[in-house]
């Protein structure tokens, strides 16, 4: 099969690492869009000219030290293998960005079947991957004793992995996509691509909860119509997989029909997310799933998400909501626990009431004002 050269570009510019081509002078042969943008993200001070990678990248650190990338680059090719480095741009006064490089060397019989792209390489010696690291104030100090780590610190160097983990993976489920599209699969073919995707999906959700859950970021908060974003939850838990035909999900809006909120929309939608789909796995054999709202005379909004499944013991009770505990065979622990984060950087509250054999409600309290 022809593999046209709009193909070609579309697959290395959905890669989520940056992709550069150079010849053996590291002169720039093809990029990526991911690369233009971390290059972009240099200082305008810096009057840059994006035609070497000496250019932007003065010196590079790997495992013998710091050395000019020149060459480390000639010692990639000259050894004919990989080579991993660190290095660091100026992208604002007194801001650094970590980069992540791997040189890869390039042999004729590499570039085989591809027609050349748009951006024509006259000839490459060299591919060169580019991916941002996590802020190292991020990241604990490494130690030999796991136990001594605190709950932050375990959470600090999954999150370090969860970041290597999911550029691959945005990467192998784009290029799954673009494959269906060419192939125009059918039958089992396409039964498979569609499994594929899926655990792509469930492994990316895993990642996310896990990298909220590191990052704490401050909400972007806007002024948002909370039921129209419960409505929008609600409706897309109905066409997920996991829920099953078994359950009954109603809704009982009490508060305002157009109430407002000073939330950050993504992570609320998420919070939401994570206890609807913990609500769903409470219910193997079916049952109700109620989504209640209220005000308070208290100033607050009250969200409850209730089910009528298998519920917790109280011992169960005072660990969930705590990174990792889960009691679920394929659980992560995480789920809980980022909603709860959630809400707590929303200065709000977080309720958890069970009783085994009866099922389970969350409330979370969200102030009414945006002076919390």
């Amino acid at each position: 099969m022809k593999i046209s050269r709009a193909f070609w570009q579309e697959v290395i510019d959905k890669l989520p690492e940056g992709m550069l081509l150079c010849d053996s002078e590291g002169r720039f042969q093809l990029w990526n869009r991911r690369a233009q943008q971390l290059l972009e993200r240099l200082s305008k001070e810096e009057k840059v000219q994006f035609n070497s990678v000496q250019d932007i990248f003065k010196t590079v650190e790997d495992a013998e030290g710091t050395k000019p990338i020149k060459e480390w680059l000639q010692e990639a090719l000259n050894r004919k293998r990989e080579c991993e480095g660190h290095a660091w741009l100026d992208t604002a006064p007194k801001e650094k960005l970590a980069l992540r490089l791997k040189a890869i060397p390039l042999t004729p019989s590499g570039a085989r079947g591809v027609q050349p792209s748009r951006r024509q390489p006259a000839h490459a010696d060299i591919l060169i991957l580019l991916s941002e690291e996590p802020a190292a104030a991020d990241t604990p100090a490494f130690t030999e004793d796991a136990a001594s780590l605190s709950p932050a610190q375990v959470i600090a160097w999954t999150a370090s992995v969860a970041h290597e983990i999911r550029n691959p993976l945005s990467a192998i489920g784009n290029c799954i996509e673009i494959l269906d599209k060419q192939l125009n699969l059918q039958g089992d073919s396409k039964e498979l691509v569609m499994i594929a995707l899926s655990e792509c999906e469930r492994l990316d959700r895993v990642l996310a909860n896990l990298l909220t859950l590191a990052r704490r970021r401050e909400p972007q908060r806007q002024w948002v119509e909370i039921h129209e974003l419960v409505e929008r939850v609600c409706t897309a838990l109905q066409y997920d997989t996991r829920f099953q035909p078994m359950i009954e999900l109603k809704r009982d809006f009490g508060a305002p029909p157009a109430q407002v909120l000073w939330i950050d929309r993504d992570q609320i939608s998420q919070m939401l997310w994570n206890l609807l789909i913990n609500a769903v796995h409470a219910m193997p054999n079916g049952g109700a799933l109620w989504v209640v709202t209220r005000l308070t005379e208290g100033g607050w909004f009250r969200l409850s998400v209730r089910d009528t499944g298998i519920g917790m013991s109280r011992e169960v009770i005072e660990k969930a909501g705590q990174p990792f505990f889960t009691t679920k065979v394929s659980g992560t622990g995480l789920g809980l626990a980022t909603a709860k984060a959630i809400v707590l950087q929303h200065g709000g509250r977080f309720l958890i009431e069970s009783e085994e054999g009866r099922g389970t409600q969350v409330t979370v309290l969200l102030p009414l004002s945006s002076d919390a």
